[in-house]
């Protein structure tokens, strides 16, 4: 019996028609009527393609490939557009080497192995908003053209390994739930992954090209707002063009040893990276730092710079007193990129201390705070102001000038021991400042 088919779903909603109008047999799902390559997998028992037996799903595949084979025997002038928006392939599809005219796979699911793997894509690839349920492969195939993987959602790994772009590839909000192979890859347009997800380890080294010496490259790449939630490796690439890292977080330390930076490579804040507390993390920050220093890039430079210093310490590459200098470096400055945090901890200190030095005052009955007390925090406020500005103020007095202040009771060394605490701790905040002011502004 036959049923009209109800054609294929977009992600937001919206139907469309079914573009085989050809298929005479239909099947029935959901109370709704399907052609055979629109119909559901469904749950077992519900009349899908999840109840097809073995050889069902293999002569599915095996009709997909023959209207590939088809169209590519003709000549190159009357070759049409193959559009499989929305099919549903219940097995395993292996186009290994085929020659792929204009294709659009749009919505199509994939529910078994999708083999891509030297293709040959001599025009434009539609693969958005595909959902690839086991292994994606697309190792060694050929993109002439525009490739479009916008919105795709991969939940098994994919790979790209050694793959051929030679026009745009779009990945942005691509979803990859296992691990991503791009090793070997070249790109010679634009690569745009912004807002993608990455929940597992995503690999882009690219190392020499044979024949040449020269090391794999992108032009332009763009991961604006992506999420690399496992490790992730841009070892042995050449940036040629802008460079947009701004992600929403690096999980794992970026690998970018052996690579060519780009002068127009923009990094998120240091709050997008995560992993702090291993070696690896560390020359891996290093690698990054040294290239920002080659650029003059200086807050990037200063930002990973304060990344590989805590990594080291965090790590236990720091120990005794190198890691306690470490950690008052970073609590005092943020490793120096931070010129307000000494600025505030100065005042701090010089307020602290006035109200300390006044309620000694107080209530050690040298003078009354009800009817001295203008007079007791104007003179305890100038006294720590003193401390802050003239090092060792406090010792640079003769016992009766000290005694002048009418701050401290006998004997005075209470007095000089407070001074002296204020005195180093203020001048490791100006050194703390003058350290930040120096990574930010210096040339």
């Amino acid at each position: 019996m036959g049923y009209l088919c109800a054609g294929w779903v977009e992600k937001d909603g919206k139907r469309h028609k079914c573009q085989f109008t050809e298929e005479a047999d239909g099947f029935l799902f959901g109370l709704q009527g399907y052609c055979r390559f629109h119909l559901p997998m469904g749950a077992e028992g519900e009349g899908g393609k999840t109840d097809w037996d073995d050889e069902a799903k293999a002569a599915f595949s095996t009709a997909v490939i023959q209207r590939f084979d088809t169209e590519m025997t003709k000549p190159e002038e009357s070759r049409a557009a193959l559009y499989f928006a929305g099919i549903v392939v219940p097995g395993r599809l292996d186009l290994h080497g085929k020659k792929i005219p204009d294709v659009s796979f749009r919505c199509a699911v994939f529910s078994h192995f999708a083999v891509f793997s030297d293709a040959q894509f001599s025009a434009y690839a539609d693969f958005r908003e595909v959902e690839f349920a086991a292994d994606a492969i697309f190792s060694g195939a050929k993109f002439s053209a525009y490739a479009d993987f916008r919105k795709a959602r991969f939940f098994s790994p994919v790979v790209f390994s050694d793959a051929q772009f030679f026009g745009p590839v779009v990945f942005s909000e691509a979803q990859f739930a296992g691990s991503v192979d791009f090793s070997e890859a070249q790109f010679s347009g634009g690569a745009y992954f912004s807002n993608a997800q990455f929940s597992g380890d995503a690999i882009f080294s690219g190392g020499q090209i044979p024949g040449s010496g020269n090391i794999r490259s992108f032009k332009w790449l763009s991961f604006a707002s992506a999420v690399f939630a496992g490790a992730v490796d841009f070892s042995d690439r050449q940036f040629q063009g802008r460079t947009d890292f701004r992600v929403r977080e690096f999980k794992r330390a970026p690998r970018f040893h052996g690579s060519v930076l780009h002068q127009d490579t923009a990094f998120p804040r240091i709050e997008c990276f995560h992993e702090r507390d291993t070696e690896d993390a560390a020359r891996a920050y290093q690698t990054l730092r040294l290239a920002m220093e080659n650029h003059r890039a200086r807050q990037a430079e200063g930002m990973f710079f304060a990344l590989e210093q805590e990594s080291r310490r965090r790590s236990g590459e720091f120990t005794g007193i190198a890691k306690w200098i470490s950690l008052a470096y970073e609590k005092g400055s943020s490793y120096g990129l931070s010129i307000m945090r000494p600025l505030w901890a100065f005042f701090c200190i010089f307020f602290v201390s006035a109200t300390i030095v006044m309620h000694i005052t107080a209530y050690s009955g040298v003078r009354s705070l009800g009817a001295d007390g203008p007079e007791i925090a104007g003179d305890a406020i100038v006294f720590s102001f003193r401390q802050s500005v003239i090092p060792f103020d406090a010792f640079r007095q003769r016992p009766e000038e000290l005694k002048k202040w009418k701050l401290f009771p006998e004997p005075q060394g209470l007095f000089q021991i407070l001074a002296a605490i204020q005195s180093v701790l203020s001048a490791l905040c100006i050194l703390l400042l003058v350290l930040a002011v120096r990574w930010r502004y210096r040339r």
